[in-house]
């Protein structure tokens, strides 16, 4: 029986847990409110913008505490939701991005890698039209290691869904 088979049969509400993954201005966040747009979503980055010291040309100074929140969130909303639970982040952090794959299985969840593919010279190009900007060094670091981690994480997926927007 495929891993995908048993996931349903095991979640009769038929939850998905959606793992976004991809570099810097890749398109990440627009794809996935255009796929998923009555999912829950955690994205690190919305978190930023409440913080009192938020700076959108320097989100860095409070990445530590946005990413505190959106662990919360994530721990909240697997015990609270039903409908699709979208994860938005680069997911460059392979441990992490595991962990939580896991955890959402363990709740229930049908596990979804959505992995957002661009160029690096159109997501260096998007990052700097967009009001919250990163360093170019972040981007390239970033991009850098997504296709490794990608390959790390996507076994633990029930599906991977690779999109190219550039």
């Amino acid at each position: 029986m495929s891993r995908t088979r048993r996931h349903i049969e095991q979640n009769p509400k038929n939850r998905e847990a959606i793992f976004m993954l991809g570099a810097p201005a890749s398109g990440k966040s627009t794809v996935a409110r255009i796929r998923y747009p009555n999912a829950f979503f955690i994205d690190p980055d919305e978190y930023k913008k409440l913080h009192p010291l938020y700076d959108p040309k320097d989100p860095s100074k409070v990445h530590q505490w946005s990413a505190k929140k959106a662990q919360s969130a994530f721990s909240d909303a697997l015990a609270n939701r039903d409908s699709p639970l979208v994860v938005d982040g680069t997911g460059t952090n392979s441990e992490r991005l595991v962990y939580q794959m896991n955890k959402a299985r363990s709740e229930g969840y049908r596990i979804i890698l959505l992995f957002v593919v661009a160029s690096l010279k159109t997501c260096l190009k998007r990052n700097h039209k967009r009001e919250r900007s990163v360093s170019d060094t972040l981007v390239i670091s970033k991009y850098e290691t997504v296709g490794t981690s990608f390959q790390l994480v996507a076994p633990y997926a029930d599906d991977v869904i690779v999109i190219r927007t550039d």
